[in-house]
């Protein structure tokens, strides 16, 4: 490399060159963040569709990474991963709390973070650069997971609600018709609203005050799940939204 650079730019030249390697090393590095994820977050990895899901979301958000740095492109005009974006709708379909999902993002962050420290030492650079070009691709990371949790969390959300306003249509559906007192079939509506209903039932009208956030459905259901356990009920309750800030 030429000395004649100034030292700034022979970090970022030298960064191109580190994710060049790593970009040769992706899909040993994409399988070793996908089961570790696996491992510590095992609500990110479930059935084997979700596990092969988790993989393309984690190869899709190196793969938009990796050429930022080697090219310069600037992190806010990097698109999150398609697969990464529907694995996180996929969490929310599963009931998976959106805490696990940033957890995941986080711990996949620290991964990457120790295999670039890895290449960079293994490039044998001289300690300054070495610690600018680390530092460099480092920013670098930190704001694409920034840009892009962010991104993945709206999805599930955006996922969340909709799937929640579908359940809870089919569910109530489901429970006027018991409460109408129709002929049905016990057991078969128990497995359509996912609720035993050959038991002895409190019934409970519940509401709340509005959020700025609009999560009251989920504020409502939380707390008659946290009030059936502390009464001793065997099984999750079954929760219908009468409307945004109403359930039964």
């Amino acid at each position: 490399m030429s000395r004649s650079h100034d030292t700034g730019t022979l970090a970022t030249e030298t960064a191109a060159l580190i994710m060049g390697r790593l970009s040769d090393k992706l899909p040993a590095m994409t399988r070793s963040i996908q089961e570790l994820l696996a491992h510590e977050r095992s609500e990110m990895a479930g059935d084997g569709e979700l596990m092969a899901l988790l993989y393309d979301a984690v190869q899709g958000n190196l793969e938009a990474f990796f050429p930022a740095i080697r090219h310069g492109i600037p992190i806010e005009r990097i698109a999150p991963p398609t697969a990464a974006l529907e694995h996180a709708r996929r969490m929310a379909q599963r009931d998976t709390d959106v805490d696990e999902l940033v957890r995941a993002y986080r711990l996949g962050h620290h991964s990457v973070l120790k295999l670039i420290l890895d290449e960079v030492r293994a490039a044998k650079l001289d300690a300054e650069l070495g610690l600018q070009v680390f530092e460099e691709i480092a920013a670098g990371s930190f704001a694409y997971i920034d840009q892009v949790s962010h991104q993945v969390v709206t999805a599930y959300q955006v996922e969340r609600d909709r799937w929640l306003a579908n359940r809870n249509q089919m569910r109530a559906l489901r429970v006027r018709e018991v409460l109408d007192g129709g002929d049905l079939d016990i057991d078969e509506t128990t497995d359509l609203i996912r609720y035993p209903l050959r038991r002895v039932h409190l019934a409970l009208i519940v509401w709340c005050a509005e959020h700025a956030d609009g999560d009251e459905l989920a504020t409502m259901e939380r707390f008659v799940a946290e009030l059936a356990g502390v009464l001793g009920a065997r099984e999750r309750p079954l929760f219908v939204a009468s409307d945004r800030t109403t359930g039964w």
